[in-house]
């Protein structure tokens, strides 16, 4: 509302992800938040001290995404995004619908492999079903 414009389109998801009063605050009085009161919140998952210390983090969440399957990343966001608007009945569902088709995919199969042979995956990075699985 500072500048004349309340900011009603970011109140929108606000509001489903941090408490009503975190949004009244920014929203009613335009005034920039914290980095650790972003963290409190639940807006951001880390806060770092120095451009030395973001990029060190920046390199080991990289790293950590690069290390799995993109098809299987793809199919976990899509399932998570989807499941927000559904009631907690139809959410464990399509989870359950997702599960199931992750275990279909070549990946999924490779990494359950790859954990109980103790060894690290060789992903595919394709949508590609296991043979035999329809």
């Amino acid at each position: 509302a500072r500048h004349g414009i309340f900011c009603s389109t970011p109140a929108v998801a606000l509001t489903r992800k941090v408490p009503l009063g975190v949004v009244r605050s920014m929203t009613i009085t335009g005034i920039p938040i914290s980095a650790q009161d972003a963290y409190n919140a639940g807006l951001i998952t880390r806060v770092v001290s120095s451009n030395e210390e973001l990029e060190s983090e920046t390199k080991v969440l990289t790293s950590a995404i690069l290390e799995n399957s993109r098809s299987v990343l793809t199919l976990g966001k899509q399932f998570l995004y989807q499941q927000m608007s559904l009631n907690i009945e139809e959410a464990y569902r399509l989870g359950g619908n997702t599960m199931v088709h992750n275990l279909c995919l070549k990946d999924g199969v490779e990494g359950m492999h790859a954990f109980s042979e103790k060894r690290q995956p060789v992903w595919s990075h394709t949508d590609d079903m296991f043979p035999g699985v329809k």
